[in-house]
């Protein structure tokens, strides 16, 4: 259904990849940089 409508699904991993964010540069998984910053992957 979501391929039907143009869309892919990301994979786990790569929202897991870490991702330097802020002014510290922090590392923080992809999902929490997109989704939410204070919170783990769901599936984890």
């Amino acid at each position: 259904m979501v391929e039907a409508h143009g869309f892919r699904l990301v994979p786990a991993t790569h929202l897991e990849t870490p991702v330097a964010m802020g002014p510290d540069r922090a590392e923080v998984s992809l999902y929490a940089a997109l989704f939410e910053p204070e919170a783990e992957p769901p599936w984890l």
